[in-house]
């Protein structure tokens, strides 16, 4: 087995009721390819084997928490942590002692609001600009490629040297 702390935060540390010895569940919160809310539990029946709350002073929400994972579950984790946002959420205290890791399909925030999936539109393209430069006796000039090319220019202003 493998210790692995976390940062916590009030709502990760579901207010303060993680303590030593509890058993959690990690799930995480990501923007699927779809660009859809999705969230989904990686971790079930992890234990908390630490917090960087001293022994006794239990008034203040825990800033980490380190817990109890075989290596590939804290392969899980980091990669989770890095995916979106994580949950953490007190599990029961069953009998199985091995945490596990959780193959399980995502929910989508279309799930919940019954609402098709928005499709994001690609971004517009930069703006192009075309630069023909005139001969000496000539004035630069600047043309966006969304404006049609006139077609009446000398050869010069077209691009071409002489």
């Amino acid at each position: 087995m493998r210790a692995i702390s976390l940062p916590l935060t009030g709502e990760t540390a579901v207010a303060g009721l993680i303590g030593v010895q509890d058993k959690i569940d990690v799930m995480v919160s990501y923007n699927s390819s779809d660009g859809v809310r999705a969230v989904r539990t990686v971790l079930r029946n992890v234990r908390v084997i630490g917090t960087d709350q001293p022994a006794g002073q239990s008034t203040a929400l825990p800033r980490a928490i380190t817990l109890e994972l075989h290596p590939e579950g804290a392969k899980m984790l980091t990669l989770a942590r890095h995916t979106g946002d994580l949950i953490l959420v007190l599990s029961d205290q069953g009998n199985d002692d091995m945490p596990v890791i959780v193959d399980d399909a995502p929910m989508l925030s279309t799930q919940i609001s019954g609402l098709p999936a928005q499709r994001a539109a690609p971004p517009p393209a930069p703006p192009s600009v075309r630069i023909i430069r005139g001969s000496s006796g000539r004035k630069d000039q600047i043309i966006s490629l969304q404006d049609p090319v006139p077609q009446n220019l000398p050869p010069a202003a077209a691009g071409t040297d002489p």
